[in-house]
């Protein structure tokens, strides 16, 4: 370790009532989805910290077009944002996504108040994913004040509409050439493991043609549903094989009736 990432280091230890003042300004901001109607006045609050150490911003905003076909109760502008700083160096883009989902009942702490207790920070996004804004914004201060350059040029994406899926606001970004270079996502816990591993989708259509007849002829016809069944029993079977394969050290869903610890892929027929 050189003298300046020891600094680094040091520098870190110093920064907890930053980012805790962070985590209250991203938190305390209600971007419950739906509606998600508070996007700009989140934005609001943390452009101005991303200008602060020297990137350059710009709010993107997903054409209504896009945001119709999703059939939720939606409320206000789908603005997302891209903030940029270059050194002339390959880019990575690191995503976060600023939508949160509806709060339940039995909370003891305010969900919106990013209380600090125990060593914990308790609100709704503290993992998924304010935190991840606060911490980028973090160390990207403590790698300035240690005279630390970035071995990439950094894209920060915050991105809307992620928890309901539908059109969200990085699939739009990443269509319309925003997102370049690797891409780093750092949905997580406080706890301090990085985890290597992409929740992935394929998806696959299988279509059987039949012939129509006279049910009380069917020796006339061919039944497209009765063609279907071998092939379903092929991916039934296809599906058991899958399901027990497992990544390592990735964690899974924390549900007490997940098959694993660990990630495993999900097979499923629709």
């Amino acid at each position: 370790m050189d003298e300046k990432e020891k600094q680094a280091f040091d520098l870190v230890g110093t920064k907890e009532k930053r980012i805790l003042q962070l985590y209250k300004t991203l938190i305390g901001v209600d971007t419950t989805v739906p509606p998600g109607k508070n996007y700009d006045t989140l934005l609001d609050l943390i452009e101005p910290e991303f200008q602060r150490l020297g990137f350059t911003t710009e709010r993107v905003l997903i054409p209504e077009d896009k945001v119709a076909t999703i059939p939720l109760p939606l409320e206000g502008p789908r603005v997302n944002l891209v903030a940029t700083r270059s050194h002339g160096k390959e880019p990575v883009t690191i995503y976060a996504h600023m939508d949160v989902v509806p709060i339940e009942e039995g909370w003891k702490y305010d969900p919106f108040g990013a209380e600090y207790v125990d060593g914990k920070i308790y609100g709704r996004g503290t993992a998924d994913m304010k935190g991840a804004i606060a911490s980028v914004l973090t160390a990207v201060e403590v790698m300035d004040e240690a005279g630390i350059e970035p071995n990439h040029d950094l894209i920060v994406c915050l991105c809307t509409d992620e928890e309901i899926g539908g059109y969200p606001g990085i699939w739009h970004l990443a269509k319309e050439g925003y997102v370049k270079g690797h891409m780093l996502c750092l949905e997580g816990g406080q706890d301090p493991r990085i985890g290597l591993a992409s929740a992935g989708a394929v998806d696959v259509t299988v279509t059987t043609i039949g012939e129509s007849c006279h049910s009380g002829m069917n020796f006339l016809g061919v039944n497209s549903i009765d063609a279907m069944l071998p092939i379903l029993n092929e991916l039934y079977a296809l599906k058991q094989e899958v399901e027990k394969r497992e990544e390592d050290g990735v964690p899974g869903p924390p549900h007490p009736q997940a098959p694993s610890k660990f990630m495993t892929p999900m097979f499923n027929f629709s």
